[in-house]
């Protein structure tokens, strides 16, 4: 397993995937995988809480995703599970203390089960630097 990091948190991945930076996120995936994972994180003046989460995920929200509560590793938050313009969506916002966490696993639709126990597997063993 390798480590893949940000500048406030880490995760461990499978050897055969890939963790890169782009345009200030990192991408997380599988070569021949079917998807990719966003993820952005920044350090808050202030302890984050489940109320700034939601007010991030507002505009899923508002269009009447149903966000769950969710727990990744050391992380905590909630989680949205969508459909839209032909793409499986699922997006985390999770927080550690005052580390706002921010995640997005895009795949076309119907192949979101392919990489599902992965991601689970991944986002186990999230925590933060």
């Amino acid at each position: 397993m390798q480590i893949c990091s940000g500048e406030y948190w880490e995760v461990g991945l499978p050897d055969d995937w890939c963790c890169e930076t782009e345009d200030g996120c990192v991408v997380i995936h599988h070569p021949d995988g079917v998807g990719q994972l966003e993820i952005s994180a920044s350090e808050q003046p202030e302890a984050v809480t489940i109320d700034d989460l939601r007010y991030f995920a507002r505009d899923q929200i508002e269009h009447g995703v149903s966000p769950a509560d969710v727990s990744c590793g050391a992380f905590s938050g909630i989680e949205l599970i969508y459909e839209h313009d032909d793409l499986f969506w699922h997006e985390w916002f999770l927080c550690h203390e005052n580390i706002l966490f921010l995640a997005s696993y895009t795949c076309p639709l119907g192949a979101e089960e392919k990489e599902e126990a992965m991601l689970d597997v991944i986002f186990a063993t999230l925590k933060p630097r």
